[in-house]
Parts: structure tokens; sequence; C-alpha cells
């Protein structure tokens, strides 16, 4: 009689574990997926982000050679006007 209340306690407490565990491990698991929902939506940003640092520096490379360009132009008139004085 003690040994079969002993085993009906062992199973008691091995099915209040496993219901434990089964908890913990749902609750992790939606934990995970709003992890995941998040780490989305930042790589989305910063892709974003990567693409509107590209067109800044593209701008900002064209600005420069045009700028170049502009100096050159510049230098050139002032060189002939000189020479024709």
């Amino acid at each position: 009689m003690a040994q079969t209340v002993l085993v009906i306690c062992a199973v008691v407490l091995t099915v209040a574990l496993v219901v434990t565990v089964r908890t913990l491990s749902q609750s992790a698991n939606r934990e995970l997926n709003r992890i995941s929902g998040v780490v989305r939506r930042v790589e989305d940003i910063s892709f974003k982000i990567a693409r509107v640092v590209g067109v800044a520096n593209s701008l900002a490379s064209f600005r420069g050679i045009s700028g170049v360009g502009s100096g050159l132009r510049t230098a050139l008139k002032v060189f002939v006007s000189r020479l024709r004085n």
C-alpha cells in the first residue's frame, strides 16, 4: 500500500513537472517569436538606412566631381583670359 502511494505521488509530481516545463517552453517560444519580429524590423530599417547613406554618398561624390570640373573650367577661363591680355 505504501509503495502504491509513493508511485502515485511520483506520477503526480512528474505530471506537474511536465506541465510546468510545457508552460515555460510555450512562453519561451512566444518571446523568441517576438524577438524575431523585432530583429526583422531592425534589419529592414538598417537596409533602408544603408540605401539612404549610399545615395547621399553618391550625391556627395557627384558634387565633388562636378566641383572639380567647375574649378577646372574657371581655371581654364582665367588662364585663357590672361593669355589674351
